[in-house]
Formats: structure tokens, sequence, C-alpha cells
């Protein structure tokens, strides 16, 4: 992920990155055992912030 980060900012592009202490692969898919419902939630309200800043400015 570090790398990808990297990559991101060395080339210009205005990004923020969030980890979730405890997670992994997956963890706001339910139906998953990798599952984290508190992490899940908080980066779902933050995709829906996003998309609500960019798609209607």
């Amino acid at each position: 992920m570090a790398e990808f980060e990297a990559a991101v900012r060395s080339r210009g592009h205005e990004t923020l990155f969030h980890r979730y202490a405890g997670t992994g692969h997956w963890f706001a898919e339910p139906s998953r055992e990798a599952y984290r419902a508190e992490a899940a939630e908080v980066a779902f309200g933050r995709t829906l912030a996003f998309l609500e800043r960019t798609l209607r400015g």
C-alpha cells in the first residue's frame, strides 16, 4: 500500500489514504471472515462524504 500511495503522490495527484487498524482486505464485506463492522461503517461514511463533495461540488 505504501508503494501505491507514493506512486500516486509522486505524479502530483491530490489524494487521501485511510488505514483502519486491525483490518485487512475485505474488511467491509459482511459475508467475509475479515469483516470489521466498526471500520466498515467509518469507511462507508467516508466514501459517501467523498462522493457528495466530488459529485455535487
